[in-house]
C-alpha cells in the first residue's frame, strides 16, 4: 500500500493524494502537526494544529518556538509530510529539508495540506487587519516590535489594491485609520487606510499613531558599508544571497569597532540602521550600526523581515567530544577534524556505546556546548549532556552557530539510486547498486545511462534512509538532503553510506581511454603470483594516479594511490588467484588492462 501511495502522490495533484491517504490509512479525521527541535515536543512529539472551521485544507496555531528545526506532517507519521529550507515563509514538500526557525518567539503558524503552502508571522500586539492583505478578514498579520523603541512596529508585507487598519491584539476594542496613504497619522477607532497593489515596508507607531507605508523595491544586491568595514564608507561589501530564501543576505567578513550600515543596489536611497548590536530589527535610514568589537563575523539580513545579526566567529584550536557512561565510571575525549573549507565546522565518525556527551573547546574542560535534544539540535553553554544511544556516528558540530547532529551509520542490505534522471524515471523504484566485496558501507553501478533530472540515494527502498545534495558530479551526500541534479550521460555511480561521499564518474567523455598500447603500461609478471610491477611511459600519464582492481563481477578489490616514477611494485599477494581488470586513471586519462593472479 505504501508503494502505491508513493506512486500517487508525484503523479495526483497533492489534494487527491491526501483523500486517498486519508481513505485508505486512517479511519478518523487527519491532524496536522508540527514537529521538530524547535518546537516544545522535539522531534519525538507532535504539536497538532487546529483546523479552520471553513476550509478543512488551512490550519494554524500560536506556539512559542526556540532556535531549531521542524516539520509539518499528517496524522503523527512520516507517510506524509511537508517541509522546505525556507522561513520565514515557502511551500513544503514531501521529503523536504527541514524549515530552520532561526529566532525563537512566539508565532503564528499557518499551513495549508493541500498547497503545502506555510508561514511563520511573530506574534505581537499590533497587526494589519483588512481585505488587502493575505489574512483578509479572517486574521491580523502582525508586526514586528522594534527592540529600540516598543512603541515602534514594522512589516515587510505584498498588499493588494483595499483597505487596511492598525488593530491592537487582533481585536476591535483599540484600532488605527485614516484616509490618508502612503503617510499619516491614525485616529484611534478611525476608518480603513485606503492602498493600492504592492509590496511594502509598513512602519506604526502605537504611541503617537503615525504611519508609513513605504514602497519595497527587490534588490539586486545587499552590502554593508561604514568604518567598521574594509571599504570604510566608500567601498561597499557585497552580501550573497541565499539559494533558497531570497530575502536572506548573508556573508562572512573581517570588521573593525566602528560603525556600519547596510545598503540596497549600492545606493543610499535604500539604507537600513539600528540601535542594537549585534543583533536586531533594521530601520529604513535609521542610525548607524555601532559595532563594539572586533573580529570575524558571519553577518545576515532579511530585507523582508529586516531582521539582522553579526554572529561573531571564534576560531578555536581544536574541537573535541567529551564521552561518559551512564554510570560515570569511563570517560573519553576525541578530537574532532576541522572541514578544510569551512573552519566552523567539526567532524567526527566513532563508534559510541550507550552514554551522554558534550562538545568542548580547546579541551581545557573549561568551555563546553550541551544540550537534551537527540540526534540534532541548537547547543547551549549549560552542562546538560546530550544523550545518545548505542552506535556508530558521523557527527557534526558548528563552533560559530552551536548546531550539532549525530547521524546513525547503519549496514543497509540494499542501496539504490532513484529519481527522475533514472531509466525507470519516477521516485517509486529505485535502480539497486551493488555492495563492495571489501567493504559494507561502499555501493557501486559501474555502468548506468541517466537522464537530465534529479535522484537520490535510498536504503532499503525506505524513505526514512536516504542522501542528497545539490553537487554534481561529486559530493557529500546529507541524510535527508536534496536531490542530486544530474547531466544526461553514462557514468560509473559509487556511495559511501558512511561518509555521504557519492561520485558520478563518466564512462565516455570526462575520462579519455587510452590505446591499449605495449609502450603505454608494461606490467610483469603476468600471470602473477605476490607481486606486480608496472611502469607508465605515456604523456598523459605523468601525473599521480589511482589504480583499482575489479574481480570477475565488477567489484572493487584493491585501490592504489601513488605516483609511478619508473616502475613500481604493486603488492597483491593478499588476493585470491582469478582473473581482474586493472583500470589506470589520473582523472584526464585512463587505460585498462587484463591481469591473471596464479597461488
Amino acid at each position: 500500500m505504501v508503494a502505491i501511495l508513493n506512486q500517487l502522490k508525484f503523479r495526483l495533484p497533492l489534494l487527491i493524494f491526501l483523500s486517498l491517504l486519508a481513505i485508505h490509512c486512517f479511519s478518523q479525521s487527519p491532524s496536522i502537526g508540527i514537529i521538530g527541535s524547535a518546537t516544545p515536543g522535539g522531534w519525538n512529539t507532535d504539536t497538532d494544529l487546529i483546523p479552520d472551521q471553513d476550509d478543512p485544507n488551512r490550519w494554524s496555531l500560536i506556539l512559542k518556538l526556540t532556535p531549531g528545526d521542524c516539520a509539518f506532517r499528517m496524522n503523527h507519521s512520516w507517510v506524509a509530510n511537508w517541509s522546505s529550507g525556507s522561513f520565514p515563509s515557502g511551500k513544503g514538500t514531501q521529503d523536504g529539508p527541514n524549515i530552520p526557525v532561526k529566532k525563537g518567539g512566539k508565532y503564528r503558524i499557518t499551513f495549508n495540506s493541500n498547497t503545502g503552502d506555510y508561514s511563520f508571522v511573530p506574534y505581537s500586539d499590533i497587526g494589519i487587519y483588512g481585505y488587502a492583505t493575505p489574512g483578509g478578514f479572517d486574521y491580523d498579520m502582525d508586526m514586528y516590535q522594534e527592540t529600540s523603541d516598543t512603541n515602534q512596529y514594522s512589516l515587510s508585507i505584498q498588499l493588494t489594491d483595499g483597505e487596511v487598519i492598525f488593530r491592537a491584539n487582533d481585536a476591535w476594542v483599540l484600532t488605527w485609520g485614516n484616509v490618508d496613504f502612503p503617510t499619516g497619522v491614525g485616529i484611534a477607532n478611525g476608518p480603513f487606510i485606503p492602498v493600492p497593489k504592492g509590496k511594502y515596508l509598513v512602519h506604526f507607531n502605537k504611541s503617537t499613531g503615525e504611519y508609513f507605508f513605504e514602497k519595497d523595491n527587490s534588490f539586486n544586491s545587499i552590502g554593508i558599508i561604514g568604518d567598521a568595514t574594509a571599504g570604510v564608507w566608500d567601498v561597499e561589501t557585497d552580501l550573497k544571497q541565499d539559494e533558497v530564501n531570497a530575502d536572506l543576505w548573508t556573508a562572512r567578513v573581517m570588521l573593525e569597532v566602528g560603525e556600519l550600515k547596510f545598503r540596497g543596489n549600492h545606493d543610499w536611497i535604500f539604507n537600513w540602521g539600528g540601535n542594537s548590536f549585534p543583533n536586531g530589527i533594521a530601520i529604513r535610514d535609521g542610525y548607524d550600526i555601532q559595532v563594539l568589537s572586533a573580529g570575524e563575523y558571519e553577518v545576515s539580513f532579511n530585507t523582508k523581515t529586516l531582521e539582522y545579526n553579526f554572529e561573531k566567529i571564534i576560531h578555536y584550536r581544536g574541537i573535541s567530544i567529551l564521552f561518559t557512561t551512564p554510570s560515570g565510571d569511563s570517560t573519553m575525549i576525541t578530537a574532532m577534524t576541522r572541514d578544510p573549507d569551512d573552519a566552523s565546522i567539526w567532524r567526527l565518525r566513532i563508534d559510541l556505546s550507550d552514554g551522554f556527551l558534550v562538545f568542548n573547546a580547546d579541551t581545557n574542560l573549561i568551555f563546553f556546548w550541551g544540550g537534551v535534544s537527540f540526534p540534532s539540535g541548537i547547543a547551549t553553554h549549560e552542562l546538560d549532556p546530550i544523550p545518545v544511544p548505542a552506535g556508530r556516528y558521523n557527527i557534526t558540530f558548528n563552533s560559530t552557530t552551536a548546531e550539532y547532529n549525530l547521524d546513525l551509520v547503519k549496514v543497509f542490505g540494499t542501496v539504490g539510486i532513484i529519481g527522475t534522471a533514472t531509466s525507470i524515471g519516477t521516485w517509486d523504484e529505485d535502480v539497486k547498486m551493488t555492495r563492495d566485496s571489501l567493504d559494507n558501507y561502499f555501493w557501486y553501478i559501474n555502468s548506468i545511462q541517466l537522464k537530465d533530472g534529479e535522484v537520490k540515494f535510498r536504503a532499503d527502498d525506505d524513505w526514512s534512509n536516504y542522501w542528497g545534495n545539490v553537487s554534481f558530479p561529486t559530493g557529500i551526500g546529507s541524510r535527508n538532503g536534496r536531490s542530486v541534479p544530474v547531466t544526461a550521460g553514462n557514468y560509473r555511480v559509487t556511495l559511501n553510506t558512511e561518509t555521504g561521499e557519492y561520485k558520478f564518474e563518466s564512462n565516455t567523455s570526462a575520462v579519455h581511454q587510452l590505446k591499449l598500447d605495449p609502450e603505454v603500461v608494461r606490467i610483469s609478471p603476468n600471470p602473477a603470483r605476490e607481486g606486480i610491477n608496472i611502469s607508465l611511459t605515456s604523456d598523459e600519464l605523468n601525473e599521480d594516479v589511482q589504480i583499482t582492481l575489479f574481480n570477475p563481477l565488477g567489484a572493487r578489490v584493491k585501490t592504489f594511490n601513488l605516483h609511478v616514477d619508473g616502475t613500481t611494485r604493486l603488492d597483491v599477494s593478499d588476493l585470491p588467484a582469478g582473473n581482474y581488470l586493472m583500470y589506470i586513471s589520473n582523472g584526464k586519462y585512463a587505460i585498462s588492462k587484463k591481469v591473471i593472479l596464479i597461488r
